[in-house]
């Protein structure tokens, strides 16, 4: 099947606030990620409003470079801040439209490769929770939890996941850096 075309038992759902597509259904009706898997938390699409009441309903999938990345389901690894940047090292999931995508491993629901989600030339951070808490999966490796969440309006990006929440005032786009 060629990596732009879903199989015909997908449909996408518009978001109605914008027209963009913000959920996948399979033909019964249940949400599914872009690889046909059951979803069943709340859709990463969904507008979020930060404290100020402004309502950033552009999700990730609209920023060049993150579309072919699947955040929900990508681990993060460590949260770095340093002067203007916030970087996460991601074990990140590529999509079939991603030019370094793979067939998954055997024993992986999905094809992973490890990057960094980077905001550059970041003017204000602002945490709105944090969480310290740490999971272990069955081989070991420890990781953050998920990135929920990626919306943004021009300048103002908002991340959440289970690590926390976190509002980046930045003029540009963040980026996905194989490593």
């Amino acid at each position: 099947m060629e990596a732009n075309r879903r199989p015909p038992s997908w449909r996408t759902v518009p978001d109605r606030r914008d027209g963009h597509h913000a959920e996948i259904r399979n033909a019964d009706g249940q949400r599914i990620d872009p690889f046909g898997n059951e979803v069943t938390r709340r859709s990463p699409c969904k507008p979020h409003t930060d404290r100020l009441g402004l309502a950033l309903k552009n999700d990730y999938s609209h920023i060049k470079g993150l579309a072919d990345i699947y955040l929900e389901d990508s681990f993060v690894l460590s949260i770095s801040e340093a002067p203007n940047e916030i970087a996460f090292a991601l074990d990140a999931v590529l999509t079939p439209a991603n030019p370094q995508y793979q067939p998954p491993k055997p024993d992986e629901q999905y094809c992973y490769a490890r990057g960094t989600l980077i905001f550059e030339d970041v003017t204000a951070v602002k945490w709105v929770t944090r969480s310290e808490q740490q999971y272990t999966d069955v081989t070991g490796d420890v990781d953050l939890g998920n990135i929920d969440s990626l919306n943004f309006e021009p300048g103002l990006y908002s991340v959440e996941g289970d690590w926390g929440s976190v509002e980046i005032r930045s003029p540009r786009e963040p980026e996905f850096l194989l490593d």
